[in-house]
């Protein structure tokens, strides 16, 4: 406690860097991005708890509504999302417009078969059958892994399923179109 109070004045006597400053810009934005983002955390809290089953009721009274413990327990939430998940992934259908290019059409159509496979595309949309009609969305991460690769490449395509608590939109933007940025929360390695 005592060396961070000593970095904090050390720190108010150097100039900032100009990545320093650039860190600071971002760590506001994000703050106020997070702050923005409050309601819609706790909702997605609470949708949460319905899904999994919480006994916490809202129960009409002289006030209006108060919160009461639930006598007996259905999980009706868990049981309507669950009767409805289809986890079949639909493979690729590529039609050639030109009859000499059929072979390249199977080749593309096959090369996505595999990339489908490869991604483990089943595991998420299981996981996402679940969140989506839960939280009302879900997001899908597409990035370039320079650490994988094959013997001819270097990096390749990845993508991964982030839930939507993990995804802190610009503050006042409501079209991801329209953000300037987005915040994904993930834990990373610095190296990475």
């Amino acid at each position: 406690m005592k060396a961070k109070r000593i970095m904090e004045k050390f720190r108010k006597h150097v100039a900032p860097t100009e990545q320093d400053k650039k860190l600071d810009k971002w760590k506001r934005r994000l703050e106020n991005s997070r702050l923005a983002y409050t309601n819609t955390l706790n909702e997605i809290k609470q949708n949460e708890k319905l899904y999994e089953g919480t006994r916490a009721v809202l129960a009409p009274d002289d006030n209006g509504y108060a919160p009461k413990e639930a006598i007996n327990i259905r999980n009706i939430c868990y049981e309507l999302v669950e009767s409805q998940v289809d986890s079949s992934i639909p493979m690729p259908k590529i039609t050639a417009l030109n009859e000499g290019d059929a072979e390249l059409a199977k080749k593309i159509e096959k090369a996505l078969g595999n990339k489908i496979k490869e991604q483990r595309f089943g595991v998420m949309n299981d996981l996402m059958e679940r969140i989506v009609p839960v939280q009302g969305g879900d997001f899908f991460h597409i990035e370039w892994d320079n650490t994988v690769g094959k013997h001819s490449s270097i990096g390749d395509v990845l993508v991964t399923e982030r839930h939507p608590r993990q995804v802190i939109p610009q503050a006042g933007v409501t079209e991801i179109e329209k953000m300037d940025y987005i915040f994904i929360l993930y834990p990373q390695t610095k190296e990475f």
